[in-house]
Parts: C-alpha cells; structure tokens; sequence
C-alpha cells in the first residue's frame, strides 16, 4: 500500500492505493470521496497544480502490475480520469517503482522509472493534443536491488533506497551530472553493508540515447 497528498479542487486529498480496490480518493477528515483505477496497481504518486490545457490539473502515476507498465491518471476539476499516454509504449523494462518530479522553474513534470535492478529512466510528460506525450530524456545507474524512490521538488533531489545499502542521492533535473551522493544507511531496510544481490525483474536492452529531443 501506498499514498500521496494533493491539492485538488475542495482542499486537500489524500490518496491511498491498494492492490485489490485501486485508488482511494479521501479528504482530510478521513471520509473517502472516490475511487479510481483498478485492482493490480502498485507503487503511487502524484503532483498538483499543473497549468495544462483545461485548467490547472492533477497527475497521479501508478503501475499496473499485470499489465507491466506505468499508468496516468488526470483530473482537471476534481474527475479523475486515465489518460492515453503517448512513448511509454517504448518503455522495454517491467517497472519495479517510480516517481514523480515537478520542476517548478520550468513548469515541467517527470517520471522515474526504476527496474529494481540497478536502472532508472528519467521521462518528460507534457500534455499534447490526444493525451500526454511521454518523451524519455536520461538514464541512471541507481545501484542494484533498489525498492523505491522519491523525489523533494524544492530542493531538486531524487532519492533512491537501495536494499542493505544506502539511499542514493541525485539531481532530479535532467541536465545534472549522472553521479550519486550516498545519503546514508536505509533505516527501513536495515542497512547491514552486505554486497547487494540481482532480484529486480529487468530484461536484457541495448542501450539507446536518453537525451532531451532523441
């Protein structure tokens, strides 16, 4: 189970996902307002206050476990909706977990994908004119049996946990040099320095250019 806090029309929602029901859409008195989704959706988060076409939106980026693939959701006035995505198709990994990341200098947003062995891709989303266009920009090495991630918009940093190691620092703009700070032992996992082992479900893909505009 996982969960994301947004600003929606109304106030505050807290979003909340379970692999059986979907996506619950509660506010913050704990009354649940809607659903969204399906069963089979793993990993969450999502970012608000986005000035796209229709008026300021909502993103919430989930997996959908079965299928192996990410999925969008939009909402512009507080209706929840999956959105066509366009360029994910050539996504050639199962993702393990992902993330989102709202650059407020540049009013853009992005999505991390990792493998849960060792890879992270880096995606620009934008909205286009049947949907949003998915435009994969940079690639990462984050280390090896990763388990999440998660990234601080203000501070510009995407934070990723790898199993019985660290969590692993980096710049989230695409720009930034592709090199890692250790932030220190993960606490959740119990960080016991153990060399880590290969349980991610990647398949084998030949490189390919992740820059901006290829």
């Amino acid at each position: 189970m996982s969960a994301a806090a947004v600003q929606r029309d109304g106030g505050r929602a807290l979003l909340v996902n379970d692999e059986v029901r979907g996506i619950d859409i509660h506010d913050f008195d704990g009354d649940r307002r809607a659903r969204l989704g399906r069963a089979g959706l793993t990993d969450l988060d999502a970012r608000s206050g986005l000035d796209w076409p229709g008026g300021r939106s909502v993103v919430v980026a989930s997996i959908d476990e079965p299928a192996e693939r990410p999925v969008i959701f939009t909402a512009v006035g507080g209706v929840f909706s999956e959105a066509k995505v366009r360029g994910l198709d050539s996504l050639d990994f199962p993702p393990d977990a992902l993330c989102l990341y709202k650059d407020e200098r540049e009013s853009t947003l992005y999505l991390f994908l990792l493998d849960g062995a060792g890879m992270a891709e880096q995606w620009l989303l934008h909205p286009g004119e049947h949907g949003i266009e998915a435009l994969a920009v940079r690639m990462l090495p984050v280390g090896g049996d990763t388990k999440g991630c998660h990234v601080d918009d203000a501070r510009g940093r995407l934070y990723v946990v790898e199993e019985d190691m660290a969590v692993w620092q980096w710049d989230a703009p695409p720009v930034a040099p592709g090199n890692a700070t250790a932030t220190g032992p993960s606490r959740a996992v119990g960080a016991t320095g153990q060399p880590h082992r290969h349980h991610g479900r990647s398949r084998a893909r030949p490189d390919r250019d992740c820059r901006r505009g290829q």
